[in-house]
Order: structure tokens, then C-alpha cells, then sequence
């Protein structure tokens, strides 16, 4: 099972490297949600939730206080993970393709990303614990409103892509 997860992490994440490819390593990287490491993502998406929770001043004081600890904890991943983006880029300009080094990379990244993914996990766990039960039931709440939302854009894109493989163009 843990050789499956690094090697889904590790596919995941040569995916992401090699789309970036193409706008280079040092590309800026504030476009969508999408663009941006798991952490930062789900950092993001909590505190736009959280704001709209009426936690107590204890609550946004030690929430406050988990999310900086992460970003401590996380900092160096992602640096890591950003070096070795550039390193990606340098291996797969190379004039010889060395099989050896794009794998020693992708090991470092998997091990990386996986790194973040359970400081992420644990930090997540650890601010919902803080949560009362009605604020926690207000966040599935929000949670099932985005999702109906993503159905419905999801929804009509198909739509608008059949009328246009409708019309032949």
C-alpha cells in the first residue's frame, strides 16, 4: 500500500513538473488553485470557510497558531519541491536523458510531497478539533453547496461543448 501511494504521488507530481515544462522553471505561479502546492490550497480554502464561521477569539487565536506552525513545518518541502521542479526542467533539456537522476528526483519529490500531505492531513485534523459541533456542521454545509455549484458548472460546460460539437466547430 505505501509503494502504491509513492508511486501515485511520484506519477502525480512528474504530471504537474512536466506540464510546467513547458513556461520553464522560474514560470509565476499565481494563477488558479490548481497551480499552487496541496498546502496552499487547502490553507486558502479553510481560511475563506473559517471566516464565514463565527468562531470565538480563542478559536482564531490557536487556528492562527496551527496554520503558522504548518507553514514552518512546510517552507522547506516546498522549496524542495521547487528546486527540484528546476532540476526536472534542467534533466529534461538535457542533450543525454540520465534515467538515474530523473528517478533519485522523483523519489526526493514523492518523499517530499508526501511529507506535506501529512503535515497538511494532521493540521487540517487538528483545527477541525477546535471547531464546535454546529460550526463544523455549518462547514459540511458550505462544503455540499460548492460541490452542488461545481455540478452545475461542470453541467452546463458539457453542455455548451455539445452544442459546439453540435454545430461541427
Amino acid at each position: 500500500m505505501n509503494k502504491l501511494l509513492t508511486t501515485l504521488l511520484i506519477a502525480t507530481l512528474l504530471a504537474l513538473s512536466t506540464l510546467s515544462f513547458a513556461k520553464g522553471p522560474d514560470h509565476d505561479r499565481r494563477g488558479s488553485d490548481r497551480d499552487k502546492p496541496l498546502p496552499m490550497q487547502v490553507v486558502e480554502r479553510m481560511h475563506k470557510v473559517l471566516k464565514k464561521l463565527d468562531l470565538s477569539e480563542e478559536q482564531k487565536t490557536a487556528i492562527k497558531t496551527e496554520f503558522q506552525s504548518m507553514k514552518e513545518d512546510v517552507k522547506p518541502l516546498l522549496q524542495e519541491v521547487h528546486q527540484g521542479r528546476s532540476e526536472l526542467h534542467e534533466l529534461l533539456i538535457a542533450d543525454d536523458y540520465d534515467a538515474a537522476a530523473v528517478s533519485a528526483l522523483a523519489d526526493r519529490q514523492g518523499a517530499a510531497t508526501a511529507d506535506m500531505v501529512r503535515i497538511t492531513a494532521a493540521t487540517v485534523h487538528s483545527v477541525m478539533g477546535k471547531l464546535t459541533d454546529a460550526q463544523r456542521a455549518q462547514m459540511a454545509e458550505m462544503r455540499e453547496e460548492r460541490h452542488d455549484r461545481m455540478a452545475k458548472r461542470v453541467e452546463h460546460m458539457h453542455k455548451r461543448l455539445e452544442q459546439r460539437d453540435n454545430r461541427g466547430g
